[in-house]
């Protein structure tokens, strides 16, 4: 068993921010609607997804410390 340690470092933000290129600015004038399409009955506190051929998979970790994966076809 081994154990991953990746050291963070922060980014001083400064006045000039919003003009980085890093900070892609959002538009649109259409609001965006969404239907929940699974529940769980605990706190997620995680969330990672890929596409993967024709499938989304999620992995969804819990306030529990369970990881869950979530499999759908696109």
């Amino acid at each position: 068993m081994f154990f991953l340690f990746l050291l963070q470092k922060l980014q001083t933000i400064g006045e000039d921010f919003c003009g980085l290129d890093v900070n892609t600015p959002l538009g649109g004038e259409e609001p965006m609607g969404a239907t929940a399409v699974l529940t769980f009955e605990t706190h997620l506190t995680a969330v990672a997804a890929t596409s993967t051929g024709d499938f989304t998979v999620v992995f969804v970790g819990t306030n529990k410390g369970h990881l869950k994966k979530v499999s759908a076809h696109s």
